[in-house]
């Protein structure tokens, strides 16, 4: 519960991100058939005016404990078969410890447990 609530404070800075056209969050030939499927079945309105809560509930964004993102990580890979993944262990408004805590725990746990995916 910890984890969830420190990503609360860092989704704010998605918005801008969010709101740009589909093809330069997700370029032709970069995301498989099944993929684009579950995103457009997924996407039932603008992710920049969803709530940190219901970016989590309909797992748009992926934030918790170690534990808990690796599960959510291989839950993709199984159902979307992803072959590519894009960590960023650091956001704006992070200070430098948390943002160490981030890269420390990104690469202890959670790549090592993706890496075999």
């Amino acid at each position: 519960a910890k984890a969830l609530e420190a990503g609360r404070h860092f989704v704010w800075r998605m918005g801008p991100t969010l709101r740009a056209p589909a093809e330069f969050m997700a370029p032709v030939g970069m995301r498989s058939r099944a993929g684009t499927q579950f995103a457009l079945r997924a996407r039932p309105r603008s992710l920049s005016s969803m709530s940190y809560q219901e970016l989590l509930d309909g797992q748009f964004i992926v934030a918790g404990t170690p534990d808990e993102v690796i599960d959510r990580f291989a839950r993709v890979q199984r159902e979307l078969g992803i072959g590519h993944l894009l960590l960023e262990a650091q956001e704006s408004r992070m200070d430098h410890p948390t943002t160490m805590r981030s890269i420390e725990l990104m690469g202890a746990k959670v790549i090592p447990a993706v890496a075999g995916l």
